[in-house]
Protein backbone atom coordinates (compact mmCIF):
# COMPACT_ATOMS: atom_id res chain seq x y z
CA UNK A 1 0.00 0.00 0.00
CA UNK A 2 0.94 3.69 0.28
CA UNK A 3 3.38 5.33 2.67
CA UNK A 4 0.48 5.93 5.09
CA UNK A 5 -0.24 2.24 5.26
CA UNK A 6 3.37 1.64 6.14
CA UNK A 7 3.26 4.44 8.73
CA UNK A 8 0.39 2.97 10.62
CA UNK A 9 1.50 -0.53 10.02
CA UNK A 10 -1.12 -3.10 9.59
CA UNK A 11 -2.00 -2.92 12.80
CA UNK A 12 -43.33 35.41 28.56
CA UNK A 13 -46.82 37.77 30.07
CA UNK A 14 -49.07 38.96 27.20
CA UNK A 15 -52.51 40.47 26.33
CA UNK A 16 -55.44 38.17 25.89
CA UNK A 17 -56.32 37.52 22.27
CA UNK A 18 -59.86 38.09 21.12
CA UNK A 19 -61.85 35.11 19.94
CA UNK A 20 -63.73 37.35 17.52
CA UNK A 21 -60.84 38.42 15.36
CA UNK A 22 -62.04 38.78 11.77
CA UNK A 23 -61.21 35.86 9.57
CA UNK A 24 -58.58 36.33 6.91
CA UNK A 25 -58.14 34.57 3.63
CA UNK A 26 -54.57 33.47 4.15
CA UNK A 27 -54.12 30.02 5.63
CA UNK A 28 -52.29 29.93 8.96
CA UNK A 29 -48.66 29.07 8.41
CA UNK A 30 -47.88 25.41 8.78
CA UNK A 31 -44.69 23.69 9.86
CA UNK A 32 -42.49 22.27 7.16
CA UNK A 33 -41.30 18.70 7.57
CA UNK A 34 -37.80 19.87 6.66
CA UNK A 35 -37.61 22.49 9.42
CA UNK A 36 -34.78 22.03 11.89
CA UNK A 37 -35.55 21.91 15.64
CA UNK A 38 -34.54 25.56 16.01
CA UNK A 39 -36.61 26.60 12.98
CA UNK A 40 -39.56 24.73 14.50
CA UNK A 41 -39.20 26.65 17.76
CA UNK A 42 -39.00 29.98 15.91
CA UNK A 43 -42.13 28.99 13.98
CA UNK A 44 -44.01 28.28 17.20
CA UNK A 45 -42.82 31.47 18.93
CA UNK A 46 -43.67 33.91 16.12
CA UNK A 47 -47.11 32.37 15.66
CA UNK A 48 -47.77 32.60 19.41
CA UNK A 49 -46.74 36.27 19.32
CA UNK A 50 -49.31 36.89 16.57
CA UNK A 51 -51.99 34.89 18.40
CA UNK A 52 -51.48 36.92 21.59
CA UNK A 53 -50.19 40.44 20.82
CA UNK A 54 -48.11 42.11 23.48
CA UNK A 55 -48.75 45.29 25.47
CA UNK A 56 -46.25 48.12 25.42
CA UNK A 57 -45.54 47.87 29.16
CA UNK A 58 -44.75 44.16 28.86
CA UNK A 59 -43.00 44.24 25.48
CA UNK A 60 -39.82 42.79 26.91
CA UNK A 61 -41.57 39.67 28.15
CA UNK A 62 -43.51 39.44 24.87
CA UNK A 63 -40.29 39.52 22.90
CA UNK A 64 -38.04 37.42 25.14
CA UNK A 65 -38.81 33.98 23.61
CA UNK A 66 -37.91 35.29 20.15
CA UNK A 67 -34.75 37.09 21.20
CA UNK A 68 -33.49 33.94 22.91
CA UNK A 69 -33.58 32.20 19.54
CA UNK A 70 -31.85 34.87 17.48
CA UNK A 71 -28.33 33.59 17.96
CA UNK A 72 -29.22 30.27 16.38
CA UNK A 73 -31.68 31.58 13.78
CA UNK A 74 -31.54 33.38 10.47
CA UNK A 75 -33.63 36.32 11.74
CA UNK A 76 -31.59 39.57 11.84
CA UNK A 77 -31.92 41.66 15.02
CA UNK A 78 -33.47 44.66 13.15
CA UNK A 79 -36.12 42.37 11.62
CA UNK A 80 -36.90 40.86 15.02
CA UNK A 81 -37.24 44.36 16.55
CA UNK A 82 -39.74 45.40 13.87
CA UNK A 83 -41.72 42.15 14.26
CA UNK A 84 -41.94 42.65 18.04
CA UNK A 85 -43.18 46.24 17.54
CA UNK A 86 -45.66 45.10 14.87
CA UNK A 87 -47.19 42.54 17.26
CA UNK A 88 -47.47 45.02 20.18
CA UNK A 89 -50.07 47.73 21.01
CA UNK A 90 -49.59 50.77 23.21
CA UNK A 91 -51.75 50.52 26.32
CA UNK A 92 -52.80 53.63 28.29
CA UNK A 93 -55.61 54.71 30.65
CA UNK A 94 -57.04 56.78 27.80
CA UNK A 95 -57.23 53.76 25.51
CA UNK A 96 -55.03 51.70 23.23
CA UNK A 97 -53.38 52.55 19.96
CA UNK A 98 -51.55 50.62 17.28
CA UNK A 99 -49.78 53.44 15.43
CA UNK A 100 -46.35 52.12 16.37
CA UNK A 101 -47.38 48.66 15.19
CA UNK A 102 -48.41 49.97 11.77
CA UNK A 103 -45.23 52.01 11.41
CA UNK A 104 -43.08 48.99 12.26
CA UNK A 105 -44.94 46.80 9.78
CA UNK A 106 -44.47 49.44 7.09
CA UNK A 107 -40.72 49.30 7.69
CA UNK A 108 -40.79 45.51 7.70
CA UNK A 109 -42.46 45.56 4.27
CA UNK A 110 -39.43 47.43 3.00
CA UNK A 111 -37.11 44.51 3.78
CA UNK A 112 -36.82 41.71 1.28
CA UNK A 113 -36.03 38.07 1.92
CA UNK A 114 -37.60 34.70 2.75
CA UNK A 115 -37.54 35.27 6.52
CA UNK A 116 -39.59 38.49 6.18
CA UNK A 117 -41.92 36.66 3.76
CA UNK A 118 -42.55 34.14 6.52
CA UNK A 119 -43.18 36.84 9.15
CA UNK A 120 -45.64 38.60 6.83
CA UNK A 121 -47.56 35.33 6.54
CA UNK A 122 -47.74 35.20 10.36
CA UNK A 123 -48.89 38.85 10.51
CA UNK A 124 -51.85 38.07 8.23
CA UNK A 125 -53.03 36.07 11.25
CA UNK A 126 -52.33 38.81 13.83
CA UNK A 127 -55.22 38.52 16.32
CA UNK A 128 -57.22 41.42 17.74
CA UNK A 129 -56.74 41.90 21.47
CA UNK A 130 -58.80 43.01 24.46
CA UNK A 131 -57.63 46.07 26.38
CA UNK A 132 -59.03 46.30 29.89
CA UNK A 133 -58.80 49.50 31.95
CA UNK A 134 -59.75 49.66 35.62
CA UNK A 135 -61.97 52.61 36.67
CA UNK A 136 -60.77 53.94 40.00
CA UNK A 137 -62.97 55.55 42.67
CA UNK A 138 -61.03 57.99 44.82
CA UNK A 139 -63.97 59.55 46.68
CA UNK A 140 -63.43 57.51 49.79
CA UNK A 141 -60.54 57.27 52.18
CA UNK A 142 -58.84 54.78 49.83
CA UNK A 143 -58.66 54.45 46.08
CA UNK A 144 -60.55 51.37 44.92
CA UNK A 145 -61.40 49.82 41.58
CA UNK A 146 -65.07 50.57 40.96
CA UNK A 147 -65.36 48.89 37.56
CA UNK A 148 -63.47 47.76 34.52
CA UNK A 149 -63.88 48.78 30.91
CA UNK A 150 -62.81 46.50 28.08
CA UNK A 151 -62.26 47.71 24.54
CA UNK A 152 -61.23 45.92 21.40
CA UNK A 153 -57.82 46.57 19.92
CA UNK A 154 -58.07 45.95 16.19
CA UNK A 155 -55.17 44.83 14.05
CA UNK A 156 -57.27 44.65 10.88
CA UNK A 157 -55.15 47.27 9.14
CA UNK A 158 -52.01 45.30 9.87
CA UNK A 159 -53.49 42.07 8.55
CA UNK A 160 -54.52 43.82 5.33
CA UNK A 161 -51.09 45.41 4.99
CA UNK A 162 -49.38 42.06 5.34
CA UNK A 163 -51.72 40.43 2.81
CA UNK A 164 -51.19 43.21 0.29
CA UNK A 165 -47.42 43.04 0.66
CA UNK A 166 -47.37 39.29 0.15
CA UNK A 167 -49.45 39.71 -3.00
CA UNK A 168 -47.06 42.39 -4.23
CA UNK A 169 -44.18 39.98 -3.67
CA UNK A 170 -45.79 37.33 -5.83
CA UNK A 171 -47.45 35.33 -3.04
CA UNK A 172 -44.36 33.47 -1.76
CA UNK A 173 -45.06 30.31 0.20
CA UNK A 174 -44.42 29.97 3.92
CA UNK A 175 -41.45 27.79 4.72
CA UNK A 176 -40.49 27.45 8.40
CA UNK A 177 -37.17 25.86 7.47
CA UNK A 178 -35.97 29.33 6.41
CA UNK A 179 -35.89 30.50 10.03
CA UNK A 180 -32.74 28.56 10.76
CA UNK A 181 -30.23 26.40 9.00
CA UNK A 182 -30.49 22.72 9.66
CA UNK A 183 -27.36 22.56 11.77
CA UNK A 184 -25.11 19.55 12.18
CA UNK A 185 -26.63 17.08 14.67
CA UNK A 186 -23.54 14.87 14.51
CA UNK A 187 -21.58 17.63 16.27
CA UNK A 188 -23.93 17.55 19.23
CA UNK A 189 -22.77 20.27 21.70
CA UNK A 190 -20.37 21.58 19.04
CA UNK A 191 -23.16 22.24 16.52
CA UNK A 192 -22.60 25.88 15.43
CA UNK A 193 -26.37 26.56 15.60
CA UNK A 194 -26.96 24.84 18.93
CA UNK A 195 -29.61 26.83 20.85
CA UNK A 196 -27.17 27.23 23.74
CA UNK A 197 -24.21 28.10 21.51
CA UNK A 198 -23.37 31.38 23.33
CA UNK A 199 -23.42 29.80 26.79
CA UNK A 200 -21.53 26.69 25.67
CA UNK A 201 -18.77 28.79 24.14
CA UNK A 202 -18.46 30.83 27.35
CA UNK A 203 -18.25 27.74 29.55
CA UNK A 204 -15.75 26.11 27.19
CA UNK A 205 -13.61 29.25 27.39
CA UNK A 206 -13.56 28.98 31.21
CA UNK A 207 -12.58 25.32 30.94
CA UNK A 208 -9.84 26.12 28.43
CA UNK A 209 -8.40 28.74 30.77
CA UNK A 210 -8.60 26.81 34.00
CA UNK A 211 -8.40 23.08 33.31
CA UNK A 212 -5.25 21.42 32.08
CA UNK A 213 -4.26 17.81 31.55
CA UNK A 214 -0.85 16.19 31.67
CA UNK A 215 0.61 12.73 31.76
CA UNK A 216 1.19 11.12 35.16
CA UNK A 217 2.95 7.89 34.34
CA UNK A 218 0.78 6.13 31.82
CA UNK A 219 -2.38 7.95 33.02
CA UNK A 220 -3.74 11.43 32.36
CA UNK A 221 -4.07 13.81 35.30
CA UNK A 222 -6.39 16.84 35.39
CA UNK A 223 -5.47 20.08 37.15
CA UNK A 224 -8.06 22.81 37.92
CA UNK A 225 -6.89 26.38 38.55
CA UNK A 226 -10.19 28.26 38.18
CA UNK A 227 -11.46 30.42 41.06
CA UNK A 228 -14.53 28.85 42.67
CA UNK A 229 -16.76 31.71 41.48
CA UNK A 230 -15.81 31.06 37.85
CA UNK A 231 -16.95 27.45 38.00
CA UNK A 232 -20.09 28.65 39.79
CA UNK A 233 -20.77 31.04 36.91
CA UNK A 234 -20.15 28.23 34.43
CA UNK A 235 -22.73 26.06 36.23
CA UNK A 236 -25.19 28.97 36.18
CA UNK A 237 -24.72 29.35 32.43
CA UNK A 238 -25.34 25.66 31.91
CA UNK A 239 -28.44 25.76 34.13
CA UNK A 240 -29.83 28.52 31.90
CA UNK A 241 -29.07 26.42 28.82
CA UNK A 242 -30.71 23.34 30.34
CA UNK A 243 -33.86 25.37 31.14
CA UNK A 244 -33.97 26.43 27.50
CA UNK A 245 -33.19 22.96 26.15
CA UNK A 246 -34.64 20.63 28.82
CA UNK A 247 -34.56 17.57 26.58
CA UNK A 248 -30.83 17.73 25.77
CA UNK A 249 -28.95 15.16 27.91
CA UNK A 250 -25.61 16.37 26.52
CA UNK A 251 -26.02 19.64 28.46
CA UNK A 252 -26.58 17.67 31.64
CA UNK A 253 -23.41 15.68 31.02
CA UNK A 254 -21.52 18.96 30.51
CA UNK A 255 -22.91 20.10 33.86
CA UNK A 256 -21.68 16.87 35.45
CA UNK A 257 -18.20 17.56 34.07
CA UNK A 258 -18.14 21.05 35.64
CA UNK A 259 -19.41 19.63 38.93
CA UNK A 260 -16.47 17.23 38.92
CA UNK A 261 -14.02 20.07 38.29
CA UNK A 262 -15.68 22.03 41.11
CA UNK A 263 -15.05 19.09 43.44
CA UNK A 264 -18.74 18.31 43.87
CA UNK A 265 -18.82 14.63 42.91
CA UNK A 266 -21.79 13.93 45.19
CA UNK A 267 -24.03 15.88 42.77
CA UNK A 268 -22.86 14.10 39.62
CA UNK A 269 -24.98 10.96 40.03
CA UNK A 270 -28.22 12.92 40.27
CA UNK A 271 -27.36 14.91 37.13
CA UNK A 272 -26.55 11.73 35.21
CA UNK A 273 -29.89 10.26 36.33
CA UNK A 274 -31.61 13.33 34.89
CA UNK A 275 -29.76 12.85 31.61
CA UNK A 276 -30.82 9.20 31.48
CA UNK A 277 -34.43 10.21 32.17
CA UNK A 278 -34.21 12.12 28.88
CA UNK A 279 -32.49 9.29 27.01
CA UNK A 280 -32.06 5.94 28.71
CA UNK A 281 -29.52 4.83 26.09
CA UNK A 282 -27.34 7.97 26.21
CA UNK A 283 -23.85 6.48 25.90
CA UNK A 284 -21.84 8.95 27.99
CA UNK A 285 -24.40 9.21 30.82
CA UNK A 286 -24.97 5.46 30.99
CA UNK A 287 -21.30 4.46 30.93
CA UNK A 288 -20.28 7.13 33.44
CA UNK A 289 -23.17 6.13 35.73
CA UNK A 290 -22.28 2.44 35.55
CA UNK A 291 -18.52 2.90 35.99
CA UNK A 292 -18.02 6.06 38.08
CA UNK A 293 -14.66 4.94 39.45
CA UNK A 294 -12.93 4.38 36.12
CA UNK A 295 -14.82 6.42 33.53
CA UNK A 296 -13.07 9.68 32.60
CA UNK A 297 -15.20 12.67 31.55
CA UNK A 298 -14.36 15.12 28.75
CA UNK A 299 -12.35 17.50 30.96
CA UNK A 300 -9.73 14.80 31.52
CA UNK A 301 -8.64 14.80 27.88
CA UNK A 302 -6.56 17.26 25.86
CA UNK A 303 -8.38 20.11 24.15
CA UNK A 304 -8.56 19.85 20.38
CA UNK A 305 -10.57 21.65 17.70
CA UNK A 306 -10.31 22.39 14.00
CA UNK A 307 -8.09 25.44 14.69
CA UNK A 308 -5.56 23.60 16.83
CA UNK A 309 -2.06 23.89 15.42
CA UNK A 310 0.20 22.85 18.30
CA UNK A 311 0.52 19.17 19.12
CA UNK A 312 -0.69 18.62 22.68
CA UNK A 313 1.92 16.88 24.87
CA UNK A 314 -0.63 14.37 26.10
CA UNK A 315 -1.51 13.45 22.52
CA UNK A 316 2.19 13.11 21.75
CA UNK A 317 2.69 10.83 24.76
CA UNK A 318 -0.20 8.60 23.71
CA UNK A 319 1.11 8.43 20.16
CA UNK A 320 4.48 7.33 21.52
CA UNK A 321 2.64 4.49 23.26
CA UNK A 322 1.16 3.45 19.92
CA UNK A 323 -2.30 4.99 20.48
CA UNK A 324 -3.25 6.30 17.06
CA UNK A 325 -6.95 6.59 17.83
CA UNK A 326 -7.21 8.97 20.78
CA UNK A 327 -9.91 10.68 22.84
CA UNK A 328 -9.83 14.50 22.82
CA UNK A 329 -12.00 17.22 24.34
CA UNK A 330 -13.80 19.27 21.71
CA UNK A 331 -15.52 22.11 23.58
CA UNK A 332 -17.36 20.33 26.39
CA UNK A 333 -17.57 16.86 24.92
CA UNK A 334 -15.38 13.98 23.89
CA UNK A 335 -14.68 12.87 20.36
CA UNK A 336 -11.93 10.93 18.60
CA UNK A 337 -8.77 11.97 16.81
CA UNK A 338 -6.80 9.74 14.46
CA UNK A 339 -3.18 10.76 14.97
CA UNK A 340 -0.08 9.82 13.01
CA UNK A 341 3.54 10.91 12.83
CA UNK A 342 4.71 11.62 9.27
CA UNK A 343 7.67 13.24 7.57
CA UNK A 344 7.55 16.25 5.28
CA UNK A 345 6.14 19.77 4.93
CA UNK A 346 2.54 20.80 5.74
CA UNK A 347 -0.09 19.44 3.42
CA UNK A 348 -1.64 21.63 0.75
CA UNK A 349 -4.89 23.26 2.13
CA UNK A 350 -6.74 21.68 -0.77
CA UNK A 351 -5.90 18.19 0.43
CA UNK A 352 -8.99 16.05 0.95
CA UNK A 353 -9.28 13.53 3.78
CA UNK A 354 -11.78 10.70 3.90
CA UNK A 355 -12.34 8.00 6.51
CA UNK A 356 -14.14 4.68 6.46
CA UNK A 357 -14.67 2.16 9.29
CA UNK A 358 -15.36 -1.56 8.96
CA UNK A 359 -15.96 -4.41 11.40
CA UNK A 360 -14.00 -7.49 10.46
CA UNK A 361 -15.31 -10.70 11.96
CA UNK A 362 -12.14 -12.73 11.78
CA UNK A 363 -11.89 -16.36 12.88
CA UNK A 364 -9.91 -15.10 15.88
CA UNK A 365 -12.59 -12.60 16.95
CA UNK A 366 -13.97 -9.17 15.95
CA UNK A 367 -11.56 -6.52 14.77
CA UNK A 368 -12.33 -2.92 13.74
CA UNK A 369 -10.45 -1.71 10.68
CA UNK A 370 -10.32 1.94 9.68
CA UNK A 371 -9.06 3.47 6.48
CA UNK A 372 -7.80 6.97 5.69
CA UNK A 373 -7.68 8.27 2.15
CA UNK A 374 -5.48 11.33 1.62
CA UNK A 375 -6.12 13.04 -1.72
CA UNK A 376 -3.59 15.73 -2.53
CA UNK A 377 -4.02 18.16 -5.46
CA UNK A 378 -1.27 16.34 -7.31
CA UNK A 379 -0.15 12.76 -7.30
CA UNK A 380 -1.93 9.57 -6.46
CA UNK A 381 -4.22 9.27 -3.40
CA UNK A 382 -2.73 7.58 -0.36
CA UNK A 383 -4.72 4.99 1.55
CA UNK A 384 -3.92 3.86 5.09
CA UNK A 385 -5.19 0.81 6.86
CA UNK A 386 -5.08 0.44 10.66
CA UNK A 387 -6.95 -1.41 13.37
CA UNK A 388 -8.66 -1.24 16.74
CA UNK A 389 -8.86 -4.44 18.74
CA UNK A 390 -12.19 -5.79 19.90
CA UNK A 391 -10.84 -6.89 23.27
CA UNK A 392 -13.23 -7.49 26.12
CA UNK A 393 -13.40 -4.25 28.21
CA UNK A 394 -11.75 -4.74 31.55
CA UNK A 395 -10.73 -1.25 32.68
CA UNK A 396 -13.95 0.47 31.54
CA UNK A 397 -11.89 3.37 30.28
CA UNK A 398 -12.76 5.59 27.27
CA UNK A 399 -9.38 4.55 25.84
CA UNK A 400 -10.25 0.86 25.38
CA UNK A 401 -10.88 -0.18 21.77
CA UNK A 402 -14.46 -1.24 22.46
CA UNK A 403 -15.33 2.15 23.98
CA UNK A 404 -13.48 4.10 21.28
CA UNK A 405 -15.85 2.58 18.73
CA UNK A 406 -18.89 3.33 20.92
CA UNK A 407 -17.65 6.93 21.29
CA UNK A 408 -17.38 7.27 17.52
CA UNK A 409 -20.97 6.08 17.12
CA UNK A 410 -22.08 8.55 19.80
CA UNK A 411 -20.24 11.54 18.30
CA UNK A 412 -20.00 10.59 14.60
CA UNK A 413 -17.22 12.94 13.64
CA UNK A 414 -13.51 12.86 14.27
CA UNK A 415 -10.28 14.70 13.68
CA UNK A 416 -7.46 13.51 11.49
CA UNK A 417 -4.17 14.89 12.81
CA UNK A 418 -0.89 14.34 11.02
CA UNK A 419 2.23 15.65 12.74
CA UNK A 420 5.88 15.99 11.90
CA UNK A 421 7.75 16.08 15.18
CA UNK A 422 5.65 18.48 17.26
CA UNK A 423 4.40 20.39 14.22
CA UNK A 424 0.84 19.77 13.09
CA UNK A 425 1.01 19.56 9.33
CA UNK A 426 -2.62 18.53 8.76
CA UNK A 427 -5.65 18.89 11.04
CA UNK A 428 -9.07 18.11 9.61
CA UNK A 429 -12.46 17.60 11.23
CA UNK A 430 -14.34 14.85 9.43
CA UNK A 431 -18.13 14.99 9.87
CA UNK A 432 -19.81 11.83 8.70
CA UNK A 433 -22.73 12.02 6.30
CA UNK A 434 -25.90 10.03 7.03
CA UNK A 435 -24.74 6.86 5.30
CA UNK A 436 -21.37 6.90 7.05
CA UNK A 437 -23.06 7.62 10.42
CA UNK A 438 -25.24 4.57 9.92
CA UNK A 439 -22.22 2.49 8.98
CA UNK A 440 -20.29 3.53 12.08
CA UNK A 441 -23.29 2.88 14.33
CA UNK A 442 -23.73 -0.50 12.71
CA UNK A 443 -20.10 -1.36 13.49
CA UNK A 444 -20.57 -0.27 17.13
CA UNK A 445 -23.84 -2.19 17.45
CA UNK A 446 -22.41 -5.40 16.00
CA UNK A 447 -19.34 -5.14 18.22
CA UNK A 448 -21.55 -4.61 21.28
CA UNK A 449 -23.66 -7.65 20.44
CA UNK A 450 -20.76 -9.95 19.53
CA UNK A 451 -20.87 -13.33 21.23
CA UNK A 452 -17.12 -13.34 21.79
CA UNK A 453 -14.19 -10.96 22.03
CA UNK A 454 -10.83 -10.99 20.35
CA UNK A 455 -8.20 -12.54 22.65
CA UNK A 456 -5.33 -10.11 23.17
CA UNK A 457 -2.73 -12.60 22.04
CA UNK A 458 -4.57 -13.09 18.74
CA UNK A 459 -4.53 -9.42 17.65
CA UNK A 460 -1.66 -9.81 15.19
CA UNK A 461 -3.16 -12.97 13.70
CA UNK A 462 -6.56 -11.30 13.30
CA UNK A 463 -4.96 -8.32 11.52
CA UNK A 464 -3.12 -10.61 9.17
CA UNK A 465 -6.28 -12.60 8.38
CA UNK A 466 -8.15 -9.37 7.58
CA UNK A 467 -5.41 -8.05 5.30
CA UNK A 468 -5.28 -11.35 3.45
CA UNK A 469 -9.04 -11.54 2.95
CA UNK A 470 -10.38 -7.97 2.71
CA UNK A 471 -10.81 -6.36 -0.69
CA UNK A 472 -9.95 -2.65 -0.37
CA UNK A 473 -11.83 -2.03 -3.65
CA UNK A 474 -15.07 -2.37 -1.67
CA UNK A 475 -14.27 0.86 0.20
CA UNK A 476 -16.53 3.71 -0.94
CA UNK A 477 -15.08 6.64 1.06
CA UNK A 478 -18.42 8.53 0.82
Amino acid sequence: MSFLRNLFGKEQPIAAASDSSPGVSVTAPGLSETASPIASRVHRVVNEMCAKPGRSFSKQAHAAPLYELLIASQIPKNVADLFVEATTFTAAFTGARTDESRNALQKLCGIQGPVVDNLLHCLTQLSDADHTVDVLDARGPAVVVSSSQTSKVSFEVQREMAQAELKRRGSPKYDASRYAIAGTPALRLCDPVHLARKELDWVAMIVDQSVSVEMAGDRTAMKVSAPADQLGKALSKLEHSIARCPDDPDLLVAKACILTAAARPEAVGEVLDLALSRDSTHFESLTWKNHPATWANALRFPKWDKKSSSFHPVMAAHLALGHRVQVVRNGLQKTLAIVAQVQGPPFDPRTQVKVEWRLSETPKGPLVAYYLKIIEPTGEPSVMEAFLPGFQPTLFSPLEGYFLVQQLAFTPYCFVVLVSGNDVILNRRIIFEDQAVQQVRDVASRLASAQSYLPEDQFQSAMQWHMNNFDVKTLAFD
